[in-house]
């Protein structure tokens, strides 16, 4: 859940409110996110969440802008990582 709200661009404060947990939980539960996908931003979390199939995504197109800016960077470095990892 934390994921794809990540991928919906809400801050971790905001992701905090939707779920009613704490801003260290979610900070938590994000470094977690990070260390199993072996990532250390943001943008490369969701972006490998996404093509792992692990979030849903159908819906970035009714994201504003800077949203589906994000997530198009997000694939870009998603693509990145593998052409540098392979």
């Amino acid at each position: 859940m934390v994921a794809q709200l990540m991928a919906d661009g809400l801050s971790n404060r905001e992701i905090g409110e939707r779920l009613h947990i704490a801003l260290s939980t979610v900070k938590g539960y994000s470094r977690i996110i990070f260390d199993k996908l072996h990532l250390k931003r943001r943008t490369e979390a969701v972006a490998r969440a996404r093509n792992l199939g692990l979030i849903q995504y159908h819906t970035w197109k009714t994201k504003p802008d800077w949203a589906r800016k994000y997530l198009l960077c997000a694939d870009d470095l998603c693509r990145a990582t593998a052409v540098k990892e392979a």
